[in-house]
């Protein structure tokens, strides 16, 4: 059986616009809000991140969540897949989909259906998609949740100063969503360390009065939160595959170990993401997207997958993977 050490899961409830949250972002905020609480402890928290067999959490990325009553429904993102239908119009509908409802997605991964099997329950509309927005997929028993859009897309202007002439060099653009009620975010953590919740918990405490993205200053970001304990994938079997659930930065380490197990048996999405140092010069991080699988070289290694990465002078990016089992016998 697969067991995490002790995995929590946090609801963000947004009070304004609010941005979709990767895992580095949120370690990001983290992050910031230890500089701000516990600047004593800053170092020696980045530092605990720079030796992957000893972190103190593994973080995820964060999902969209529906409150119907006292019932929590949560998305994940639909697994990369290599799957193909010779129904063209039926597969681009089915390529649209981003999220799968939870029970759709345990089913897939413990191995009770396929991405074949998903893709026949949805064309015979046992799986249906949202009306208002086709990313969401979700059992047709369960569609009556979605009672509307789950939030609704704000694109805001920016311009980046030059401050020796003052004057705008570039503008660049940025999504924020409005979520609707009883409607959200949310996102796992699983901590190595139990003696780290306490202040993880104060960090967050922080950032709900302080707001997560860039225009924390215009009242944007604003949320509640609550936090739980998160037994879902407990009793998930280990496989010889994993999912990721935040973005994925692999070492060096991590390359080879996947070259050695793969035999180019592996589904994954790259995309990049660019920092500026104080010289205003970019650098180019690339990831592993979420919903990438890869051949689980954990338990043979003893080794957690990814790194923390430093992209410039003052500035970090998190590229641990919140790995759960993928059951398939093979992709």
């Amino acid at each position: 059986m697969y067991v995490c050490d002790k995995m929590k899961i946090v609801y963000l409830k947004p009070k304004s616009t609010f941005p979709f949250l990767s895992s580095d972002s949120i370690f990001g905020a983290l992050t910031y809000g230890m500089a701000e609480l516990f600047p004593e402890k800053l170092d020696s928290f980045i530092e605990s991140f720079k030796n992957k067999n000893d972190i103190p959490f593994l973080i995820s990325s964060a999902f969209p969540f529906i409150k119907n009553e006292n019932n929590y429904f949560r998305f994940y993102p639909k697994p990369i897949t290599k799957f193909q239908s010779k129904d063209m119009k039926l597969s681009k509908k089915f390529k649209k989909i981003k999220f799968i409802e939870e029970d759709i997605f345990l089913e897939l991964v413990s191995g009770n259906i396929s991405n074949d099997g998903i893709f026949d329950n949805f064309k015979d509309d046992l799986f249906l998609v949202n009306e208002f927005n086709e990313s969401f997929l979700v059992k047709k028993e369960n569609s009556e949740i979605i009672d509307g859009s789950l939030f609704s897309k704000e694109i805001s202007p920016h311009n980046v100063i030059d401050r020796v002439k003052n004057n705008s060099i570039n503008i660049f653009y940025s999504e924020d969503y409005r979520f609707r009620e009883n409607k959200g975010l949310f996102f796992l953590v699983d901590f190595k360390d139990s003696s780290f919740e306490e202040i993880f918990i104060s960090l967050l405490r922080f950032l709900r009065d302080k707001g997560f993205g860039h225009d924390i200053s215009s009242g944007k970001g604003q949320f509640d939160f609550e936090i739980d304990d998160f037994d879902k994938f407990d009793n998930l079997n280990k496989s010889q595959y994993f999912l990721s659930l935040s973005r994925f930065i692999p070492d060096e380490k991590d390359i080879s170990f996947i070259e050695e197990l793969s035999d180019d048996d592996a589904l994954y999405e790259i995309g990049d993401k660019r920092s500026r140092d104080s010289f205003g010069l970019r650098k180019k991080t690339r990831f592993f997207k979420e919903g990438s699988v890869f051949p689980d070289y954990t338990v043979k290694y003893d080794v957690n997958c990814g790194c923390l990465v430093e992209t410039s002078d003052r500035s970090i990016e998190y590229g641990y993977s919140f790995n759960i089992p993928y059951n398939v016998e093979e992709l």
